[in-house]
């Protein structure tokens, strides 16, 4: 049972499960008395997805809209929440309904031997055809329940990350494999738990790596993941190769941009000016730019901020602390606390605040910010025990906690601090 499994994995409370029963038995006359397949879908389409907001995969008000509870709650979901209550509902009804899963998307088909539908759940359910999708035929083949189920979890690994929560996403992560060994989503966050939770991890991670490589060789995403990891270990050179092979085999903004800070780390600033120049939306790497700036003129690094946050977002605390990051780099401590100090208004708001002040109900891009707010004390604690300020250093960690376990980062600003 899709529902009851995906409810007691993740340990949330049984009463969503006599939600599932209660929506199946008002279904399960108007199911009966219609005559065709077409007429059954349309049902469906009404009583799930009627004045219901619907969201692309991970791009929902944070990935817990893939979760059951969270669809009921909020009356809201993304492309696996919904997919999961059209399956739920489908094995209580006895109704042919498959999961179908492709990089980042899911959705619901109804296949009986002679009918054959893609119900779309990001479009009220209509009908859209296989071309669509741009995938292979082995990606848009119908799933079985144990490999939805390892989607769930593997995005509940995924918001466990963004909390912090490592030991849970770790555990999270190695159910979902179990539940389908093909699972790269669970497989990269997999990877992530290992870095995040320990500085000794290494040789693990790589091991992992390289299953990750061998078994998809044609895909970007283990050579991003590899690129991220040199980073995290300051192996620029490395980390600039793996990017090469990313954009080998996927050439897009995420792979180009990333590669761009590649360069920038490296002092390649030309080159990565130039990947920047060839991203169809660059809005995204507004911190990028800054960074590129910043590296040029390091003197200039408060003019440069100021004219940068003139056009920033939410991302503006994000822009600041990735400007300040550079300039430790460049072991200029005393430039990167009067940068950080233009973000300090924006790093005491916490997560509560946003709950508070949005009722209650998750904002897009809430725990981003958080995790900006984390990583802007983080940053600022290495900055004060850069310039010999050790209790404030301490200070600033304590903070940065407070919003938040920061991973690898908390480890690293911690490991310094104990040292002499």
């Amino acid at each position: 049972d899709l529902a009851e499994a995906s409810v007691r994995l993740a340990g949330w409370d049984t009463w969503n499960l006599v939600r599932v029963d209660q929506l199946a038995r008002f279904l399960r006359p108007k199911l009966e008395a219609a005559r065709t397949p077409a007429e059954k879908i349309k049902i469906l389409n009404t009583w799930i997805l009627k004045d219901h907001v619907v969201f692309t995969n991970l791009s929902a008000p944070d990935v817990q809209l893939s979760f059951l509870p969270y669809v009921f709650s909020q009356d809201a979901g993304n492309c696996v929440g919904y997919t999961t209550l059209y399956l739920a509902l489908g094995q209580r009804l006895g109704l042919p309904l498959h999961g179908v899963l492709i990089p980042g998307h899911a959705f619901v088909r109804w296949e009986d031997g002679t009918f054959r539908r893609n119900i779309e759940p990001m479009f009220r359910g209509t009908e859209v055809g296989n071309a669509y999708y741009r995938a292979s035929p082995h990606q848009l083949r119908n799933r079985t329940p144990r490999e939805v189920l390892s989607v769930v979890l593997s995005n509940a690994a995924a918001l466990s990350l963004r909390f912090g929560n490592y030991e849970s996403a770790r555990e999270e992560c190695e159910v979902a494999l179990r539940l389908d060994p093909s699972n790269a989503a669970a497989r990269n966050n997999y990877v992530l738990c290992m870095l995040h939770a320990s500085l000794d991890e290494r040789e693990r991670i790589d091991t992992l790596l390289e299953e990750l490589r061998t078994r998809s060789p044609d895909d970007a995403e283990p050579w991003l993941l590899q690129s991220s990891i040199h980073a995290a270990f300051n192996e620029h050179d490395e980390a600039l190769q793996a990017a090469h092979e990313a954009v080998r085999r996927e050439e897009s903004d995420r792979t180009r941009g990333w590669r761009a800070r590649c360069y920038a780390r490296l002092g390649q600033l030309d080159r990565a000016k130039n990947d920047l120049q060839r991203l169809e939306n660059a809005e995204p790497f507004g911190d990028l730019r800054l960074e590129l700036r910043v590296r040029d003129n390091p003197a200039g690094a408060v003019q440069s901020i100021t004219q940068s946050l003139a056009t920033a977002g939410h991302d503006r605390l994000r822009r600041i602390t990735r400007a300040a990051e550079v300039l430790l780099e460049i072991r200029e401590p005393a430039q990167a606390l009067v940068v950080l100090d233009m973000g300090r208004e924006h790093s005491e708001r916490s997560l509560k605040d946003e709950f508070i002040q949005t009722g209650g109900v998750a904002a897009p891009d809430m725990l981003t910010r958080e995790g900006a707010r984390r990583r802007w004390h983080l940053v600022r604690a290495k900055a004060l025990h850069a310039e010999g300020r050790k209790s404030e250093a301490r200070a600033a960690l304590a903070t940065a906690k407070k919003h938040g376990h920061g991973g690898r980062l908390t480890l690293e600003v911690e490991r310094l601090l104990e040292s002499r």
